[in-house]
Order: structure tokens, then sequence, then C-alpha cells
């Protein structure tokens, strides 16, 4: 199994798992708590858990799953820190709720003032995201960072 998945966890010998569970870890935007944000109500996650099909959304990870064993029903990746360079976990967590359904594009639009869309634009495209996940076209047309050298 490629060493980047680390804390694998397997299902029993002859069984096979119940849930799949691959774990995203951004080390460089993870400190120690300093207290809440605002109104938002938001609570920020310290690892951001996909199921596996989720994280087949992303040719960045979908390359690393390639060869997935079938036991496998938990394990975490780093993702590289030159990826999110200077993001926000505030950030990073909106990706996140995009990525899985749980906000709409529209939401994290309206709370721009909130976040870096343009950060997200980015991380989005580092991850190598699925222009087909419902948000990305609105994404990209508006905050993409190639729309700054045209």
């Amino acid at each position: 199994m490629d060493p980047i998945f680390e804390n694998v966890k397997t299902a029993e010998e002859g069984s096979s798992p119940t849930s799949v569970s691959i774990v995203l870890n951004f080390p460089y935007s993870v400190g120690e708590f300093r207290g809440g944000y605002g109104n938002n109500s938001m609570v920020l996650k310290r690892q951001f858990i996909l199921s596996f099909n989720e994280a087949l959304k992303s040719e960045f990870l979908k390359h690393m799953l390639e060869d997935f064993p079938e036991n496998v029903s938990y394990c975490e990746i780093t993702i590289p820190r030159g990826l999110y360079w200077g993001m926000r976990l505030f950030d990073i967590n909106c990706l996140y709720e995009l990525w899985t359904g749980r906000m709409t594009i529209t939401r994290a639009i309206l709370d721009e003032d909130i976040y870096h869309l343009k950060d997200i634009s980015k991380l989005s495209d580092a991850l190598l995201l699925s222009k087909e996940l419902p948000f990305m076209n609105q994404l990209h047309e508006k905050y993409s960072y190639r729309h700054d050298y045209n």
C-alpha cells in the first residue's frame, strides 16, 4: 500500500468493511483552537472525512486510490503543504462542505466577506476536483486566479 496512507485500519480477515473513510489532513492550516469565529455556527474540522466515492471526485486522490485494498475501512492522507500554502482552515472547511454537498455555492458566495473564494478555487484546482461537481463551474467562472491575468 502506498506510504502516503497513514493510520490504516482494515476489516477483519474474510470480511468487507461496512464503510470506507478517506481522511484528509492539512496540518499547516490546523493550529490550536483559539475560540469562536464570529456569529458563524460552522464548527471547524481538524480532519476532513470523505467516503471512498467522494474521494474519487478528486483526480489527485483517484490516482492514489486505484489499487486501494478492498479490506481497508479507514486511512488518512496528509495533503502536501504546497497545495494549500497560505490557506486558512476556515477556507479549507468551506471547500470540504461544498465538495460533500453540505453547502451550496450560493451560500458560500453570499458569505464571500468571510471566505477567500479565490483560495478555495485554487485548492479545488490543486486537488483536481471534478468539473462535474455542481459548484465547480460557478466557483471558477468568478473566482479563479487565472482571471487575474486575462
